[in-house]
């Protein structure tokens, strides 16, 4: 893999999520907010039953532990499936 496509790959990754932060992420929170879904009892029911058994407050790191959890599954699968 070259430097210059990961350089690429990093530079359109990083647009991406500055996007996402400036124009996505705030009105898709209001309309969570806004929408029959937030409280929902599977959604309250489910984090308070996490929260309860972990000790922790899972939303704050149930994202960052998904993305982590999807990245090593995809770098093993890229080292394993490599002839």
């Amino acid at each position: 893999m070259s430097r210059r496509f990961l350089a690429i790959s990093a530079l359109i990754a990083a647009a991406f999520m500055f996007a996402g932060l400036l124009f996505v992420d705030k009105p898709l929170v209001l309309a969570i907010h806004h929408s029959p879904y937030e409280n929902l009892p599977f959604f309250v029911d489910g984090l308070h039953f996490l929260d309860t058994i972990l000790g922790l407050h899972v939303w704050y790191w149930l994202a960052a532990c998904s993305c982590i959890s999807v990245g090593f599954i995809a770098l093993w699968l890229s080292r394993t499936t490599r002839l």
